[in-house]
């Protein structure tokens, strides 16, 4: 009885194995209004050639400047366990219904661990999408984490009263010394 529970248990353990390994293909994540975004992706699939390619659509309101990072995670100790040899990003904005580059992707590769970060220049309101690739040679897999933020760009005016804010202290600053 107790060799028929291990038969069992193996039989559906290499199943679910064979399963999990197809699953490793795209995924598409909705953010909505971009302000700041983190998250961590494990993909599920069994060691080889196993590729995967997500996308991650966000929109932003007004003005801004986009910084990402990607990293991979790795289990500890465990190279063979959770791994990816290649990781890249690149970003798109939707303009007139198709998608334009915007030639801030990331490409990585290599041994260890991989990571990268860009930050973009100033970026118009708008739909965007931020496509993450790479492909899985852990034996689980691999996994790696993103993290997205917007940080909103100043207009000239806000910089007009900060300046102004700054004479009127520097005039109340000199009065009360010549006092």
């Amino acid at each position: 009885m107790q060799l028929l529970k291990k038969t069992l248990t193996g039989a559906a353990l290499a199943t679910s194995l064979v399963l999990v390994s197809g699953v490793a293909s795209a995924a598409t994540y909705n953010v909505g209004e971009l302000t700041k975004f983190t998250d961590v992706v494990v993909k599920p699939g069994i060691g080889g050639d196993d590729t995967f390619a997500d996308t991650f659509k966000f929109s932003v309101g007004d003005k801004f400047k986009l910084n990402a990072t990607l990293s991979e995670i790795s289990a500890a100790g465990l190279p063979t366990i959770l791994n990816l040899d290649a990781l890249s990003g690149n970003l798109y904005k939707l303009v007139n219904g198709s998608w334009t580059a915007m030639n801030l992707g990331t490409s990585l590769s290599g041994s260890g661990v991989l990571s990268g970060s860009f930050s973009s220049g100033v970026l118009e309101a708008g739909q965007y999408r931020l496509n993450v690739s790479g492909i899985l040679s852990g034996l689980f897999g691999g996994g790696y984490g993103l993290s997205l933020n917007a940080n909103p760009v100043p207009e000239p005016s806000e910089y007009l009263m900060m300046l102004a804010g700054l004479g009127v202290i520097g005039f109340a600053v000199r009065r009360k010394r010549a006092q």
